[in-house]
Formats: C-alpha cells, structure tokens, sequence
C-alpha cells in the first residue's frame, strides 16, 4: 500500500500509527472484544483519504469526479461500509485496468 505524503495529515497518521495497538492501525479496525473508543484515532480517517487519492489517481481526475457525483447520489442520506463502497466503486471502474489488480484487503486490513 503507498499513501500519499501530503502534509500534516500524513503525519498525524504515522502519529497515530506508532502509539495504536496493531489491530487499530487498519482503515476498518479490529474492534472484537475492544471499547471502539479506544480505536478511535484519525488512522481510518487519512488512510480513507490516501484510499481516496489513489484511486482517484488510477482511474483519472473526470473519471473519479463523475464517480463520487453519482455515489454521493446514490448514498446520500445512508451510512455505506467500506465493502459498500467497494462494491459500487468496483461496479464503475473494475474492468479498468488500473483497477483490476487493486488490493482492497490490504488497503482494509493491513496497517
């Protein structure tokens, strides 16, 4: 995973990173038998972003911009989970070949 060094909240994240157990340093923490307010830190919040920005840069700036109007068309009044989000990213763009080989899981799970 490669996230983008873009200021402050880059390092708010390597803050958070190194003073979080390992199970909340994820975009979508481990929080089995955890007070989730223990979790809470700005990880899922600059890893989100990064995620965010690296898709952006895969499929184009017109391509992401026409995505996140209809997404936000779509969920705008909902809560969506990140494999929500997944799923209706993946149902526009998962054929374009910077996409394909796109490793969710790690950009989910792994710190």
């Amino acid at each position: 995973m490669h996230l983008a060094s873009l200021g402050a909240g880059y390092n708010h994240l390597l803050d958070d990173i190194g003073n979080m157990p390992e199970t909340f340093q994820r975009m979508i923490p481990v929080l089995e038998d955890e007070d989730p307010d223990d979790a809470f830190s700005t990880v899922p919040y600059e890893k989100g972003f990064n995620l965010l920005y690296n898709l952006e840069k895969r499929v184009g700036k017109d391509a992401f911009e026409r995505f996140a109007k209809s997404y936000l068309k779509k969920f705008s009044k909902i809560t969506v989970t990140s494999d929500e989000f997944r799923l209706f990213f993946c149902s526009q763009f998962g054929s374009h070949e910077k996409i394909v080989d796109f490793d969710w899981d790690a950009w989910f799970h792994t710190r």
